[in-house]
């Protein structure tokens, strides 16, 4: 079975639903105000925005 086909049985038996997106820049895109920068991503594990000035946390890889 898919990833894919698992996520969607997953989330109809949940009631939910799978968003598809587009991969280009979400780790460079701040989750707060969605300001796209290279230097928004200092490292793997840091973050923070440059227009917004905020910490975002990272998710654990």
């Amino acid at each position: 079975m898919s990833l894919e086909l698992a996520l969607a049985n997953a989330a109809r038996y949940t009631g939910t639903r799978v968003v598809k997106v587009n991969p280009a820049y979400t780790s460079q895109r701040c989750s707060a105000c969605g300001f796209v920068a290279e230097g928004n991503r200092e490292s793997q594990a840091v973050f923070r925005c440059k227009a917004a000035a905020a910490d975002t946390p990272t998710m654990p890889t």
